[in-house]
């Protein structure tokens, strides 16, 4: 019956990193044959799993911190980077992230196709955002009887309950209602 001998290191984890060094950029350089350009975070992200392995397990054989290290590259690689993108560019990730312009909201830079993301469909922060602005902006437009009918209709008052609070008639509460669409047509299709 043969044994597997597997070589030790040994020594402090500076000591131990220092050794292995030329073999952590090695393997850096191998995975990083698509963007040369990036082999120097890969190597980054090899000594720090080397290191996070040595310090939870002492002992560990230098093929199983390589293991580790190869691991962790590959993880780093499909995840990528949020500011220069993927760093492997075969790897078709789950999530794409999309920059919407709020000045023309139909134009999408970055996306990899509509299947991910729709023009049409607004965020829930952009369209929180646009919905203050605007109302901020019809607010100023109206007169004060007609923020008044539009505040109790948003409190979710029905037309009746809005003309009895306050104390309008129901033909003119129909006009404040028409003139606070008005207003509000003229603002969203001003260029």
């Amino acid at each position: 019956m043969s044994t597997i001998t597997r070589p030790e290191v040994q020594g402090t984890i500076e000591e131990i990193l220092t050794e292995l060094e030329p073999d952590i950029q090695n393997l850096a350089k191998h995975w990083s044959r698509e963007r040369p350009d990036d082999w120097e975070d890969l190597a980054q992200v090899a000594r720090v799993a080397i290191y996070l392995e040595l310090k939870a397990k002492p002992d560990s054989p230098r093929t199983h911190l390589f293991h580790e290290a190869k691991y962790k590259i590959l993880t780093y690689r499909t995840k990528g980077s949020s500011v220069d993108g993927r760093l492997h560019p075969g790897f078709r990730g789950h999530r794409v992230y999309a920059v919407v312009s709020l000045a023309a909201p139909d134009t999408v830079v970055g996306a990899r196709s509509n299947l991910y993301f729709k023009p049409h469909q607004l965020r829930p922060v952009e369209d929180l955002a646009l919905t203050l602005v605007a109302y901020g902006e019809l607010m100023r437009r109206l007169t004060k009887q007609q923020r008044r009918y539009l505040s109790l209709k948003l409190q979710g008052f029905n037309r009746r309950q809005t003309d009895k609070l306050l104390g309008v008639t129901a033909w003119r509460g129909t006009w404040l209602r028409d003139e606070i669409r008005r207003a509000a047509g003229e603002l969203l299709l001003a260029p």
